[in-house]
């Protein structure tokens, strides 16, 4: 049986140019008893996988990749609508378990992801906002996705820094359009956030019409001064005058 196989085998990749025949015995039942289970699992050049009707397709592992990528751009056009300031840090000589902490230690509205540079490209292609990201994805990436605070991320990056005694910096980022270098990406978040700028405006408001008051206030006191000071002009005799 096994000098049978063999001729069989080999004719069979002389007749057909090799990879239809190979694609083939692998997916028959010999094929999977001769090459083993792992074959069958991808590993080789397909899936086999039944549906409902019990019918055998052929999957190919690529299909899944696709899927996945696809859901990573999806994710990052997502994420860019939450944003206000997009930046990125090298992430070569960061351990799995410094990333994951430094996740934790940003504001809520931040989200921290390692993400391809094709997928970012991909992902800001035709969008006026972010498009110009596309000039920062080179080399590693860990791509930091700011909500409103980002003077909180920016300081909870600085003391991840300091914990690990690590010097980095921001490589760059973009805001509205605009590309920012690392000196751009500190002025940033220097700025107030509109929670702060809230509460400056609450703070003017309500100090408005204490002024007003006190000017108000202030006026019949002028007036009877002035009031005063005609009386004494009109008692005034013509001799004095």
């Amino acid at each position: 049986f096994g000098i049978i196989f063999l001729i069989f085998f080999f004719f069979g990749i002389f007749v057909s140019g090799g990879s239809r025949f190979i694609m083939a015995f692998v997916s028959c039942g010999v094929g999977r008893r001769f090459l083993g289970e792992d074959v069958m699992d991808g590993r080789c050049c397909s899936r086999r996988v039944g549906d409902s009707r019990g019918v055998v397709m052929m999957v190919k592992p690529h299909a899944k990749a696709r899927a996945e990528k696809q859901a990573t751009v999806e994710r990052v056009r997502e994420l860019l609508g939450k944003s206000s300031l997009v930046a990125n840090v090298d992430l070569a000589g960061l351990k799995v378990s410094q990333v994951e902490k430094l996740k934790k230690s940003v504001p809520e509205d931040t989200t921290i992801m390692c993400v391809k540079n094709t997928l970012i490209r991909r992902a800001v292609d035709g969008d006026e906002n972010w498009e110009s990201m596309s000039k920062l994805a080179t080399y590693s990436n860990l791509w930091f996705f700011m909500g409103e605070d980002v003077k909180g991320t920016v300081e909870s990056f600085n003391a991840f820094l300091k914990e690990i005694k690590r010097e980095a910096t921001f490589k760059g980022g973009v805001m509205d359009g605009q590309t920012y270098d690392e000196a751009g990406v500190i002025a940033v978040s220097q700025l107030p956030t509109k929670q702060e700028l809230y509460q400056k405006i609450a703070i003017a408001i309500k100090a408005v019409p204490a002024k007003v008051g006190v000017s108000i206030k202030a006026v019949p006191t002028k007036v009877a001064r002035a009031i005063s000071l005609a009386t004494k002009n009109d008692e005034q005799t013509p001799e004095e005058s």
